[in-house]
């Protein structure tokens, strides 16, 4: 039985010292109080298995002064374990100081008794009220510690929850180890020797589930992370299901926060702006206690929330972030391409509405001119000598007023072709801008329906051929969809020309507003007196306005519409 103990304590030393030594190296590596509590606890209990080997027991007095070293140095660890298992869910204020008072009666309790009795000696009153002390705290400070690290990994991923539990039972399998060999000392014949068989092999058994909590082996994490496995193929089904960036961080983030666990999830651009977050717990824990792990993409990055102690379990949460991540790219990237295909769909669309726009267009607008054309020459050829001199003329004016007609569509179909083609290579120059306006109401002869304020002093840069053609297609929408009077006013705001057509009818239908500057969109007859342009004038206008740098609005006018035209000045005119 000697032997068999003997055998087990030394596998003890082994063990405690292997751990001793990789949690030491993780100080070393990561300076974060969490490792360096962990490296404090398991170096005393290494040197304590250690060094206790080598104590004499002679009675000497350099042999009980190391004897009552040993035993202080044995109530450090449980304290230590504490300090570490307190950075992942912080105890209580009291239970904090009953740990620290009990650890320093044990501490310092040992150097105020006298010499340590002799094996097979009962000892002194004072032995064992001191007995008693280290008893209770080790009792006390073992269980917080393993209630303590069993309940803060109750909420964490899988794999740091299995090795947070790992070391409360670590720990249960040392306190155990204590009670019996405190319960052994009492005890006669092969009981003895029994209990000091099974208080080894508790202790031998603590070091193994120390060590794989703090590095556990390949085959270990294979099976903890078989729950996450599953997890994963859940997030990663709800990202293969996903179209949009939206809909896949509503799938994502969720099992994000549930596999890693923690208490924010995010989703960021590539420039960094949030994109979608998700929180099981919005107050869980405080900005100041907040650790940031990000997993870079190729569409931006993924990053959790956590307290900031976890960097001290972060292998395996990165390890699973990464994962998150790559998946979250592939997903990023089809939806990319999805929103691709749906642009060029509507694009697609757009345009064959455009086409079909200008088809029923080209077969209205163009054939009433045409047929009317056709018809007088018709007449003409016909008619031979029996048309008067005075029809004849008629017919001719009618004729050129229909060919100027169909020359006018012709123009605004190409023109809108050229803006929409991006061919428009303005030929900008000086241009006065009272004269231009004068010329286009004489040309209209509606000088006696129109006021003009428009200083003669007021100077534009734009090609004068847009800017009569601008102002000319404002004034006749004016007066074909409008009343008199006619106004145009222009003024000079934030260092550009202002000019505002306004008249006084019934103005825009609101519903029709949003659609003012589209080809091909026309007010209702009813407002027109039945009268109808093609429907180009105004995004004529406004594409012209912006190819010289400028704009076009509509504001609303009681009564009536406006519509107010920006341009740029001449170099000499600007602020």
């Amino acid at each position: 039985m000697n032997e068999l103990v003997e055998l087990l304590e030394g596998a003890q030393v082994v063990a405690f010292g292997v751990v001793a030594m990789l949690v030491l190296r993780r100080w070393i590596s990561h300076r974060a109080p969490t490792a360096m509590w962990a490296a404090v606890a398991f170096a005393v209990l290494g040197g304590v298995v250690v060094f206790g080997r080598f104590v004499p027991d002679d009675g000497s007095t350099w042999g009980s002064w190391a004897q009552k070293g040993v035993v202080a140095a044995l109530a450090l660890f449980p304290y230590s374990l504490h300090r570490f298992a307190a950075t992942f869910r912080p105890p209580r204020r009291i239970v904090e100081i009953a740990a620290r008072m009990l650890t320093a009666a044990a501490g310092l309790g040992i150097f105020l008794i006298g010499d340590l009795p002799e094996e097979g000696e009962s000892g002194s009153t004072a032995v064992v009220v001191y007995s008693i002390v280290v008893l209770a705290q080790w009792a006390l400070v073992s269980t917080m510690v393993a209630g303590g690290l069993w309940r803060a990994g109750s909420d964490r991923s899988t794999v740091v929850r299995h090795r947070m539990r790992t070391l409360s039972a670590g720990t249960v399998a040392l306190l155990v180890a204590l009670l019996l060999a405190v319960a052994a000392q009492g005890a006669d014949g092969s009981g003895a020797g029994i209990a000091d068989v099974l208080v080894a092999l508790l202790a031998l058994v603590s070091g193994p589930l120390f060590l794989v909590g703090f590095a556990p082996p390949s085959f270990v994490l294979a099976i903890w992370r078989s729950e996450e496995e599953a997890a994963m193929y859940e997030a990663e089904s709800a990202l293969v299901a996903a179209t949009d960036t939206a809909e896949i961080a509503r799938g994502l983030l969720p099992h994000v926060v549930a596999i890693t666990g923690a208490s924010r999830a995010v989703l960021l651009a590539p420039e960094g702006a949030e994109i979608a977050q998700y929180s099981e717990r919005p107050h869980a824990i405080s900005s100041d206690d907040t650790a940031v792990m990000q997993a870079p993409m190729r569409f931006g990055s993924l990053a959790i929330e956590s307290d900031m102690y976890t960097p001290f379990f972060g292998r395996d949460v990165a390890t699973l972030l990464h994962r998150l991540a790559a998946l979250t790219d592939v997903a990023l990237q089809r939806a990319d391409l999805a929103e691709r295909d749906r642009a060029l769909t509507a694009e697609l669309a757009a345009s064959n509405r455009a086409i079909r726009e200008f088809v029923g267009v080209a077969s209205h607008d163009l054939r009433t001119p045409i047929a009317v054309l056709k018809g007088y020459a018709a007449l003409l050829v016909s008619g031979g000598d029996s048309i008067s001199d005075e029809e004849r003329v008629h017919h001719l004016a009618v004729m050129v007023r229909q060919a100027d007609h169909l020359s006018n569509i012709v123009n605004d179909l190409l023109m809108v072709s050229r803006l929409d083609g991006g061919v428009v290579d303005p030929e900008p120059e000086p241009a006065r801008l009272a004269d231009t306006v004068e010329h286009i109401a004489t040309d209209l002869r509606l000088q006696d329906q129109m006021s003009v304020e428009v200083d003669s002093s007021l100077v534009v840069f734009v090609d004068p051929d847009h800017l009569s053609r601008m102002l000319r297609n404002l004034i006749e929408n004016a007066r074909v969809h409008g009343a008199p009077p006619f106004e145009v006013v222009a003024t000079l705001v934030n260092g550009m020309a202002e000019i505002v057509v306004r008249d006084h009818g019934e103005g825009v239908e609101s519903e029709f507003v949003p659609r003012l500057f589209e080809r091909f969109t026309r007010g209702s007859s009813a407002r027109t007196g039945g009268r109808h342009g093609t429907g180009l004038g105004l995004p004529i206008v406004h594409g012209l306005a912006q190819a010289a740098g400028g704009d076009l609005r509509y504001e609303a006018a009681s009564p009536g519409s406006s519509f107010v035209l920006t341009l740029p000045l001449t170099t000499q005119e600007r602020p």
